[in-house]
């Protein structure tokens, strides 16, 4: 019982290699699914970031982002 209750039960309590939450581990896709600090590559640059600044960095610094033309809300429709 020993064994189950420590690696094997659902129910147990694991934590996030990445993040450090305390989860169930029949939660720990899920998790993986929305944790902001699960390792991804920017798919403009490739460079190695965290899922919570992926974004703000290809608004700020990604140097392989398309930027919209300043004049896009009048029309213009160039990247």
């Amino acid at each position: 019982m020993k064994e189950h209750v420590s690696r094997q039960c659902d129910l147990r309590i694991i934590m996030c290699t990445c993040c450090g939450a305390n989860i169930q581990a029949q939660d720990a896709q899920e998790h993986t699914n929305v944790c902001p600090k699960v390792p991804v590559k920017c798919e403009q640059c490739g460079v190695d970031l965290t899922r919570d600044v992926v974004n703000q960095h290809v608004q700020t610094t990604c140097e392989n982002a398309q930027v919209l033309c300043p004049l896009h809300n009048l029309g213009c429709m160039s990247t």
